[in-house]
């Protein structure tokens, strides 16, 4: 498997981004065109960082809640196993 992105920012500022997108996902019900948010949040499910790589899984489970884990996995394909299975792990 490739690596989906680089990081643009250091990994505590795209942390942070990650947290408040989650935050603004799960208090503001943002409707259900969350493609933009899902291609982001997939950029650095497989960062190095761990912290920014839990803040994205936690941001792409929140999503999954709102729109249906069935609607998150095409977005999920080009991801390692070991990331969907920790997507999974906390989905569910």
């Amino acid at each position: 498997m490739t690596r989906l992105g680089k990081r643009e920012k250091p990994p505590k500022i795209l942390t942070g981004r990650l947290k408040t997108i989650n935050q603004l996902v799960s208090g503001f019900q943002l409707g259900k065109n969350y493609d933009s948010v899902i291609k982001y949040a997939i950029k650095y499910a497989d960062d190095k960082n761990s912290d920014v790589r839990n803040a994205s899984i936690q941001l792409i489970c929140t999503i999954s809640n709102e729109i249906g884990y069935s609607s998150m996995q095409p977005h999920l394909k080009n991801l390692r196993p070991q990331i969907i299975k920790s997507i999974e792990e906390k989905f569910h």
